[in-house]
C-alpha cells in the first residue's frame, strides 16, 4: 500500500466517507463506504470481499481493480490472485490525480503499477515486473519517493534472474496438514535432537476460545505458540497449544536453548513488544520474563537469537543509530551474568533494508539470517555469515534458489549437522498464507562440532528422578554449564565445541552417578555420540547406579572413560574388533569365551544379568551393506544372535540374562580414499563390544 493512501486512510473517520446516494439502487456506494472503513481498520480479506462484489459489477472500474488488487496483497492469503485483477487496469486508465475517497472516481492512480510490478515479480515474472516498473519510472517525477523503491526492485529481479539461473540442488517438503493449517505458520524452533518444533500461529483454538478475538490493528487473529513432538517411527504427531498465550496479545516463538529447557519468546500487546525467556517447570512452561534491558529498548525487538554456549545473543531492532530500520545486534554475557551493551554488526551484515530473524548454528560461527537487501531475490531472502578469527563477518551469502523464492522466506533454522534446515515461506501449494517447510541440504556450511545426544532410561515402572542434571565442564577454562534432561522422555542433546577437553558429570541430586571424559579435536568435522544411561531400581547410599553403553570404546571424538561405579558392577566384557565388512564374531575368539564364563558365573551368583550390546561401523562406504549404518546395527544383531546361541553350550540358564539395550553408532575420522592405507586407523571404530552387568 503506498504511503499516501495509508496516511489518507488512517485519518478517515467513518463520517468522511462518501454518503450513499438516492440512486444508489444496487448498493454500490455503501459498498463503497464499509469497504474504505473495512481498509482503514486494516482487515483487507473482508474489504477484499466488498470490492470483489464491486468488481463484479463494474469489472473496468480501474478504482475498484486498483482497490482489489491491493486488498489480497496486503491480506496476504492468496496474494498471488492480486495480479489477476491490476493487470485489468489500462494506461488509459492512471491518473496523477486519483480521488481515493470518491467512489465515482474511475480511474487509478499512477502507483498502482507499482502493485502490479510487485504481483508480477512475485508470481516470478520477471520481464513483465522489470517493464512495468520501467513504465512507472517514466510516469513520476525525479524527487518521488517511489524512485529509489524502484531501484530497489529492479536489482532483487536482477538477483532473481542470476539465482533462478543457477539452482541448488535443495529438496524441499511442505510439513504437512499435521503441522500447517488454513492460517500463517511461521518462526519454527527446532530442538537440537529434531524430537520438537515448536512454531507461530494465527489459527483458531482447538477449543474456539479465540474465534471472537481479533488484533484491531491487523484484522486477524492474535498468534500464539504451538508445539508438535515427533514419534518414533519420525512423524510429526498433533500440535498442542502451550500454556503460556494469553488470548489478546501476541506470542510468537524465538528460539529454544541446547536442552529445551528456555524458551524465547516475542510477546505483544498493542504496539509494544519486547523479548521474554520462559522456562520449563516439570512439563509445564513458567511465567515468561522479560529479558535484559539490554535487548530490550522503547524501540521494536522482534528476535532474538541464542548461543549453544549460552553466551552471546544475536537480536533485531529498530532502535536509532542503526543501518536501515531493522538491524542485527550483538551482545555478549558478562563474568557477572548481566548482558553486555548491544553493538550493531555493522555494514557487513546490515543495510539501508530490513534485517530479520537471526538464527546462530550451534557451531558458534555460522549465523543465519533474512533479508530485504544485499542480493535478495524479492523480499526477504535467507542469508548466511561467518563469523571469523579477527571478530569480523564474511559478506552474506545468498542461500539459493529454490530455497529462497521471488517472495519472503524467512525464520530459517537447521539441525546441528547443518544438512536440514526448517523454514516459513508463502508460496504456490501450500497449504496457507504462510507454511512450514524442511529442505534437505546437499552441503553444511557449518562448522566442526560434536553433538553429545541420548537418553537417561528409569527402571521399568519408574518415573525419572526430578532432580537429574549432567554438568559439561571445559577442562581448560574451568567453565562449567549445566544441563537437563527432558522430563517428557529422558533425551538431551550437548554441544562440544572443536578444540576442547571436556569432563561430563551426570548428577542425582548433589551425587555423581557417572563422570567421564571428551576431547574434541581442532580438525573435527560434525559427528555425533549416542549415549544411553539405565538407572538401576535400587540405590546404594542414595545414588542411582548408572549402566554405561560406552565405556572402553573408542567414540571417535576420544572418550577416556574415568567413572568406577560402573566397574563394580561390570562382571564380564568382550571387545572384538572387524575387518572392512565383517560381521560375525568369532565363537572361538578368546575374548569371547571369557565373556561366555564371566557371564554364566554371574548368573550363578545373581538373580539375573544384564546385558548390553554395541556395535560399530568406521566411516568408509560400504557397497555390500548399503550404508554404514546398516553395516552396524547388522553387527549388533550379530552378536546378539551369538549370545543367545552360545548361552546353551555354555549351560547358562536363558531367563537369568536380560539384553538391556543394543546400540549401533557409525562413527570414527571422515574416509579419505585411504582405505587400505589407514586400515588400522579405521579399524579402531568396526567393532562389536558386550558388557554383562549385575
Amino acid at each position: 500500500m503506498s504511503k499516501r493512501l495509508i496516511l489518507l486512510l488512517f485519518i478517515l473517520t467513518s463520517g468522511s466517507f462518501i454518503n450513499a446516494q438516492d440512486d444508489d439502487d444496487d448498493g454500490f456506494y455503501e459498498k463503497f463506504s464499509e469497504a474504505l472503513h473495512l481498509e482503514e481498520e486494516r482487515f483487507n480479506k473482508n474489504a477484499g470481499v466488498l470490492w470483489l462484489e464491486l468488481h463484479e459489477a463494474e469489472p473496468d472500474n480501474a478504482n475498484i481493480n486498483f482497490r482489489l488488487g491491493l486488498s489480497y496483497l496486503n491480506s496476504n492469503e492468496n496474494k498471488f490472485v492480486a495480479l489477476d485483477y491490476l493487470r485489468l487496469i489500462k494506461s488509459s486508465q492512471l491518473t496523477g490525480n486519483f480521488d481515493y475517497l470518491n467512489a465515482r472516481e474511475k480511474k487509478a492512480p499512477y502507483e498502482s503499477y507499482f502493485h502490479l510490478a510487485h504481483a508480477y515479480h512475485i508470481n516470478s515474472q520477471l520481464d513483465s515486473a522489470e517493464a512495468t516498473f520501467l513504465k512507472l519510472e517514466n510516469l513520476i517525477s525525479n524527487k518521488h519517493y517511489m524512485r529509489p523503491l524502484i531501484s530497489h526492485q529492479l536489482a532483487m529481479i536482477s538477483s532473481a534472474r542470476e539465482q533462478i539461473a543457477n539452482p541448488k540442488k535443495y529438496e524441499i517438503e511442505n510439513l504437512g496438514s499435521v503441522i500447517n493449517s488454513e492460517f500463517a505458520d511461521v518462526s519454527p524452533v527446532i530442538s537440537l535432537d529434531e524430537s520438537a518444533i515448536y512454531y507461530t500461529t494465527n489459527r483458531i483454538r482447538k477449543d474456539s476460545s479465540n474465534w471472537d478475538v481479533i488484533d484491531q490493528n491487523y484484522g486477524n487473529y492474535f498468534t500464539d505458540v504451538y508445539v508438535s513432538y515427533r514419534n518414533k517411527e519420525k512423524q510429526w504427531m498433533a500440535p498442542e497449544i502451550l500454556n503460556i498465550n494469553e488470548i489478546s496479545s501476541h506470542t510468537a516463538t524465538i528460539n529454544v536453548s541446547p536442552d529445551g529447557q528456555h524458551l524465547y519468546l516475542y510477546i505483544s500487546s498493542g504496539n509494544n513488544g519486547n523479548v521474554y525467556e520462559s522456562s520449563l517447570i516439570g512439563e509445564i512452561w513458567g511465567e515468561p520474563v522479560q529479558m535484559s534491558h539490554e535487548v530490550n529498548s522503547d524501540a521494536w525487538e522482534t528476535h532474538v537469537a541464542l548461543s549453544a554456549d549460552g553466551n552471546t545473543m544475536y537480536f533485531v531492532s529498530d532502535r536509532s543509530g542503526g543501518e536501515g530500520e531493522r538491524d542485527l545486534y550483538r551482545s555478549v554475557k558478562l563474568p557477572n551474568g548481566d548482558w553486555s551493551k548491544a553493538k550493531n554488526l555493522g555494514d557487513v551484515v546490515n543495510t539501508e533494508w530490513d534485517e530479520e530473524a537471526p538464527f546462530i548454528h550451534p557451531d558458534g560461527r555460522t549465523l543465519y539470517f533474512s533479508s530485504k537487501g544485499h542480493t535478495s531475490m524479492g523480499g526477504f531472502d535467507i542469508f548466511f555469515t561467518t563469523l571469523q578469527e579477527d571478530g569480523t563477518w564474511t559478506k552474506p551469502e545468498n542461500v539459493g534458489y529454490p530455497l529462497n523464492t521471488c517472495d519472503d522466506d524467512m525464520y530459517f533454522v537447521t539441525t546441528p549437522d547443518g544438512l536440514r534446515g526448517y523454514f516459513s515461506s508463502d508460496r504456490p501449494g501450500g497449504l496457507g498464507s504462510d507454511d512450514l517447510y524442511i529442505v534437505h541440504l546437499p552441503v553444511s556450511v557449518s562448522q566442526g562440532l560434536a553433538v553429545l545426544k541420548g537418553f537417561i532410561y528409569p527402571h521399568e515402572g519408574q518415573s525419572l528422578p526430578t532432580n537429574l542434571f549432567i554438568e559439561v565442564t571445559d577442562l581448560e577454562s574451568g567453565e562449567t554449564s549445566s544441563y537437563v534432561p527432558r522430563m517428557r522422555d529422558g533425551g538431551y542433546v550437548i554441544i562440544l565445541p572443536p578444540c576442547q577437553e571436556y569432563e561430563i558429570n551426570y548428577f542425582q541430586g548433589e551425587s555423581s552417578i557417572h563422570k567421564e571424559k571428551y576431547f574434541v579435536p581442532c580438525e573435527s568435522s560434525y559427528q555425533e555420540l549416542h549415549k544411553e544411561l539405565y538407572l538401576n531400581p535400587l540405590e546404594v547410599g542414595g545414588i542411582a547406579i548408572v549402566e554405561d553403553e560406552d565405556e572402553g570404546a573408542d567414540t571417535g571424538i576420544g572418550v577416556i572413560p574415568i567413572g568406577t561405579r560402573t566397574d563394580k558392577n561390570l562382571i564380564g566384557k568382550s571387545e572384538e574388533h572387524f575387518q572392512y565388512n565383517q560381521t560375525n564374531i568369532a565363537a572361538t575368539e578368546a575374548g569371547f569365551k571369557a565373556f561366555m564364563e564371566d557371564l554364566k558365573a554371574g548368573t550363578e551368583k545373581y538373580d539375573y544379568v544384564e546385558v548390553t550390546i554395541e556395535g560399530s561401523a568406521s566411516k568408509v562406504p560400504t557397497k555390500t551393506y548399503n550404508t554404514n549404518d546398516n553395516l552396524a546395527r547388522i553387527r549388533a544383531t550379530e552378536a546378539e544372535k551369538k549370545l543367545l546361541s552360545s548361552l546353551e553350550s555354555y549351560g547358562i540358564d536363558k531367563s537369568k540374562v536380560r539384553i538391556v539395550a543394543i546400540n549401533s553408532l557409525t562413527q570414527g575420522p571422515d574416509y579419505k580414499w585411504d582405505a587400505k592405507k589407514n586400515m588400522k586407523v579405521y579399524e579402531q571404530y568396526q567393532y562389536v563390544i558386550l558388557k554383562a552387568y549385575h
